[in-house]
């Protein structure tokens, strides 16, 4: 991961992890970038087995 992306990622994980909504951020690709605990609550996919993932794999038809 490049020096950028890191402190990209960093800027958004804080607030996540102490956020009780089910959150997601996606990059311009609607590509999984961040995911909450809520989010792994509510959906039952850890962040590690999310990230990379288009958003469309976690939705139904």
């Amino acid at each position: 991961m490049s020096a950028t992306r890191a402190a990209d990622a960093a800027d958004f994980r804080g607030p996540l992890d102490i956020s009780r909504a089910a959150t997601v951020v996606l990059d311009g690709r609607d590509t999984v970038v961040g995911w909450s605990p809520a989010a792994t609550a509510l959906l039952g996919y850890s962040p590690r087995e999310a990230a990379g993932r288009p958003l469309s794999a976690f939705l139904g038809p």
